[in-house]
């Protein structure tokens, strides 16, 4: 259920209009279009020699939003507030051609989405006056709001290997673990969002030798669901979402950092792997980028330093991130996903 709608106008002044009190603004929201995941562009190819077709391409368009607002008198702290003022409040927040931030708080999360007002006209002699305002979101995915923003963010490489205080309980046997070793690590990731999202990945350097690294990801799905629809002693396993599209298993990436020395050349000296030293890379739309970060925050483009790269991207459900890299460097860098969760609806 719908608990409030919040819109952050250009210059970033906030108003909340509550559904159950509409008294505190002065605006009722009467009802709202748009929210859903509405429809699909689907392009399918036909063949002039056999039946049906094949898939093309699948896109959303942009999103709009239409909202109606009923303007109320109210008595504010004892002062009389006539339609006319609330009216006025309407114009500063929803002047057409202007961006907007609007914020949908549910039960359970809030999502935002901006967008530009297209249509703020009020029907001012009706009895009620009724405010039709349309917003135009370029951006057709709600994103969700933590805490700390829109962004999320999750380490999926890169741990202490040991903990102190700490004691041998053998004379005989060696039973403390100070490092670990191994070629290829996999780690998984819940991504909570409806719908495929671009990420950012930050490879951090510590200051040990590093040669390279890849990085693959591949969906698993909602295993946590169990059986739906099968009768509650069905096989789990039956529940498993299973992904028959080969081409996103194959995709990954692959980054020598001798490679990335030489084509900096002289414009960065220093090893690549100094500590403080980052690599970050982008697959959201619209910002993809591959940039080298040195300790003084200059920034170098490396995309063609790359012997492979796919714009990677989570998956609905459960993601499973394989990590390979040589034995010496393990633990001599940690990888962080900073991600947006998407929604095609509220």
């Amino acid at each position: 259920m719908i608990r409030s709608f919040t819109f952050t106008n250009q210059f970033g002044r906030s108003m909340q209009c509550v559904l159950r009190a509409p008294e505190l603004t002065g605006l009722a929201v009467k009802s709202v279009t748009g929210l859903g995941a509405g429809n699909a562009t689907v392009n399918i190819h036909e063949i002039a020699t056999s039946d049906g077709g094949y898939f093309g391409s699948a896109r959303y368009s942009y999103r709009t939003l239409s909202f109606t607002f009923v303007a109320c008198d109210m008595i504010r702290d004892g002062v009389y507030v006539s339609a006319e003022d609330i009216r006025h409040l309407a114009d500063e927040f929803f002047a057409p051609k202007t961006l907007i931030q609007v914020v949908v708080e549910t039960d359970t999360k809030m999502l935002s989405i901006e967008g530009v007002v297209e249509i703020n006209n009020p029907n001012i002699f009706q009895q009620s006056e009724d405010i039709p305002v349309t917003i135009k979101c370029p951006g057709y995915y709600f994103k969700m709001v933590s805490d700390t923003g829109s962004d999320l963010s999750s380490t999926i490489y890169g741990r202490g290997l040991f903990e102190f205080p700490f004691s041998n309980e053998s004379l005989s046997r060696k039973l403390i673990q100070f490092g670990e070793l191994s070629l290829i690590q996999k780690r998984e990731l819940y991504y909570d969002g409806t719908s495929d999202a671009g990420f950012e990945i930050e490879i951090a350097f510590t200051g040990e030798t590093v040669t390279g690294f890849s990085l693959q990801n591949k969906p698993l799905g909602n295993i946590e669901s169990g059986p739906v629809g099968f009768g509650p002693e069905s096989d789990a396993s039956r529940a498993v979402f299973q992904w028959h599209d080969t081409s996103i298993a194959s995709k990954y990436i692959s980054l020598n950092l001798n490679t990335v020395a030489t084509q900096l050349g002289n414009r960065y000296t220093d090893p690549i792997y100094s500590a403080g030293n980052r690599i970050v890379i982008s697959s959201r739309v619209g910002k993809k980028s591959a940039m080298f970060i040195d300790n003084d925050d200059n920034r170098y483009n490396i995309l063609n330093a790359f012997s492979r790269l796919d714009w990677l991207k989570l998956y609905p459900g459960h993601n499973e991130f394989t990590i390979t890299t040589d034995a010496t460097s393990l633990g001599h860098f940690s990888i962080t996903i900073n991600y947006e969760a998407l929604f095609s609806g509220v």
